[in-house]
This record gives C-alpha cells, structure tokens and sequence, in this order.
C-alpha cells in the first residue's frame, strides 16, 4: 500500500518535529547540569575538530592534485600549471 505524498511529508514534518523538540528539551537539562565553562570549552574543541575534520576532508580525499602557480618574476605573469 503506497503513500501519498501529501501523507509522506506530514510524517516527515511530524518526526522532525518530534526530534527537534527532544533536542531542544535534552540541551536544557545538559545546559542545567554541566557549567558554563565547560561548555564554552567543549563547543570551542567541538568547532576545532569540526573545523578539523572539513579541512582534512577537503584537502587528503580529493583526487585531484593541488593547484600550482608559477610566476614568471620578469614578466609578471603567472599560470597555472
């Protein structure tokens, strides 16, 4: 028995609405019991190691080789090799 689309996005809404309000209720109680320190510290290491994370993905699983510039220090034009 196949679904609608109309009923396929209205559950879909319903289950993401149901996620995000267990989200919002779960940071508030870990907002209650970890200090405030703590959580700074933990969302900065967070970032870093997201930030880590992108930048090792986007630099090592490329297949592609990185750009080179050669400038021709006489002329002054560069291209890309």
């Amino acid at each position: 028995m196949a679904m609608s689309r109309d009923v396929a996005a209205n559950a879909g809404a319903l289950v993401a609405a149901i996620l995000f309000g267990a989200s919002v209720v779960a940071v508030r109680v870990a907002v209650r019991e970890v200090p405030p320190l703590t959580l700074a510290i933990s969302r900065a290491l967070f970032q870093f190691f997201r930030h880590v994370i992108r930048l090792w993905r986007a630099d090592g699983c490329s297949n592609q080789p990185a750009v080179s510039v050669s400038c021709n220090r006489y002329s002054g034009h560069c291209q890309e090799r």
